[in-house]
């Protein structure tokens, strides 16, 4: 790929050229990736040859076992007989090959470890295999084709498809921007390297804080008397029964009407999704769609923090789904397949009242009061959730709840935070490193 000169009016440092796919180093080359290979193919799928998939045998990688950040989840590979892998022999993995995503989602980078061969692969998956005698070190190049540089050049080639896909021929005009030494390629994949080990430490010791704080949550959220029960110092007796209407001042649906699918703007007005309150994920306000300007400043149903919100009508595993509301933004209201439930904390607190909603026998109750035409539409009347039978500590004691719950969350959240800050601090680490601004050798 020849370099070109940078226009007059932009300024190009001393040491550095324009390129056509930016501003490097005079001394790196841009390298066409087809030319540093001995094949860049991609696999078959079984079904194609009158094959079925096993329960077990030869391991065959599909495009969702790729993690963004080049790992091979083992929970998604499937698997193949021993026949099979022979009769797909243009999709026979090796050691070292890097595989790279070509439909649905584009750009997806691992490379094959030791321990994975024998292996197949499918159509979704390119198979670049380098040269003996390439210039390319393994490790720089899947750095590259995560990059900016690479994202910029697949938008420019696929902006104009239907459907997200590449050729291989496009994977083979891949420009590689090189430094001129391996040891200089394989310098700037080990930094960034131990930067992504940084970053999963840290992941790791969130997903250890949050599952403490999970497992202290249901300790502690658990009536006295029922297995896992635990109760802080200085608190006794029993659990009051309680239902929905008793200990709320509020409760109130929305529209569903046709929205935009995207957050709002400005001074525009949202509604919720039921995705908004997730058993997995709990409580995500940014899950919503913008409403028709007719039916903006409805105030009497705007949520706030404080709310808790239960599903009321979708798939049956959908309805009941209780979360409440730490943040939210103006002028975001609920749907109609929802109720937004206003606790009174003179008599319950939001964490307590989403939590005993999502107990085993309000669940129950509500499982017993859900009804429908189809598994996949079924729904629950209002007065049903109103009459759900709760079980609450005094308030007291949920508010001592409330503050070890806090507690732990402004934990993870402090360290998320740092989490965020470090990747910020990796991502201009490769836009440096990627770009030759900063050479470490």
């Amino acid at each position: 790929m020849e370099l070109i000169e940078a226009p007059v009016s932009e300024e190009v440092q001393p040491g550095f050229r324009r390129t056509e796919v930016g501003v490097f180093p005079v001394d790196w080359k841009i390298r066409t990736l087809g030319d540093e290979c001995q094949t860049i193919t991609k696999g078959t799928t079984p079904t194609s040859i009158g094959k079925h998939f096993q329960q077990y045998g030869i391991r065959f990688i599909k495009a969702e076992s790729l993690t963004d950040d080049g790992a091979v989840r083992p929970e998604f590979i499937a698997y193949i007989n021993e026949e099979t892998h022979r009769l797909l022999r243009r999709s026979q993995l090796q050691s070292n090959d890097v595989l790279f995503s070509i439909a649905g989602v584009l750009g997806r980078v691992a490379v094959v470890p030791n321990s994975i061969p024998p292996a197949n692969t499918n159509q979704a998956l390119a198979i670049i295999r380098l040269s003996g005698d390439s210039k390319l070190d393994v490790g720089y190049l899947t750095r590259v084709l995560r990059s900016a540089a690479i994202s910029t050049h697949i938008f420019g080639i696929n902006v104009q498809a239907a459907q997200a896909n590449l050729s291989l021929k496009n994977v083979s005009e891949f420009p590689i921007p090189t430094p001129p030494s391996k040891d200089e390629q394989r310098a700037i994949a080990t930094a960034l390297s131990d930067a992504d080990s940084l970053l999963s430490s840290l992941e790791q010791l969130i997903a250890k804080k949050k599952a403490i704080k999970q497992g202290a949550m249901q300790a502690l959220l658990t009536p006295p008397g029922q297995p896992g029960h635990k109760r802080l110092p200085g608190f006794k007796g029993a659990w009051e029964p309680q239902k929905v209407e008793e200990v709320i001042g509020d409760y109130f649906s929305g529209p569903s009407p046709t929205c935009e699918e995207r957050n709002v703007r400005g001074d525009e007005w949202g509604v919720l999704k039921t995705t908004a309150t997730t058993w997995e994920y709990g409580w995500d306000w940014r899950a919503h769609k913008t409403l028709p300007r007719s039916f903006w400043g409805r105030s009497h149903i705007e949520l706030r923090a404080g709310d808790v919100i239960v599903t009321k009508a979708g798939p049956r595993s959908r309805v009941g789904v209780s979360s409440w509301i730490d943040f939210v933004p103006p002028r975001i209201i609920p749907s109609g397949k929802m109720i937004a439930l206003r606790p009174n904390q003179d008599k319950v607190m939001p964490f307590m009242l989403s939590s005993a909603i999502a107990a085993r026998p309000a669940q129950v109750f509500l499982d017993q009061r859900t009804t429908g035409m189809a598994e996949s539409q079924m729904n629950y009347e209002n007065a049903a959730l109103l009459q759900c039978p709760l079980l609450l500590p005094p308030v007291k004691e949920q508010v001592a709840i409330g503050e070890v719950i806090t507690d732990m969350a402004n934990e993870v959240r402090a360290l998320e935070e740092k989490l965020e800050k470090l990747r910020n601090v990796k991502q201009g680490m490769m836009q440096e490193l990627l770009t030759g601004r900063k050479r470490l050798v």
